[in-house]
């Protein structure tokens, strides 16, 4: 039995959210933006998109980053946290 690779989306997701909380907004976007390129379906990512669009100021795009997050994962509560917490009404 072969190990499972490693989940790749899961680390891009945990070093963007390292930068965006060290204030480095542009590194995290750029790092979800590439993960996305290979990883479009994982939720987390898109999750992680909506928080550093939101900390920029562009709700419009943190809404419907957060609204794929959703869409993607709709029993994880996470997502409609994130969700919500991007749109702030």
């Amino acid at each position: 039995m072969q190990p499972s690779p490693p989940d790749r989306a899961g680390a891009i997701a945990e070093k963007a959210h390292y930068h965006l909380f060290s204030g480095r907004v542009e590194l995290a976007l750029q790092m979800i933006d590439e993960g996305l390129v290979r990883y479009p379906d994982d939720p987390r990512l898109h999750a992680s998109r909506a928080r550093a669009l939101s900390t920029i100021g562009d709700g419009e795009a943190a809404i419907a980053s957060a609204r794929r997050a959703v869409d993607l994962a709709p029993d994880d509560p996470r997502f409609g946290e994130i969700l919500a917490e991007v749109d702030h009404g």
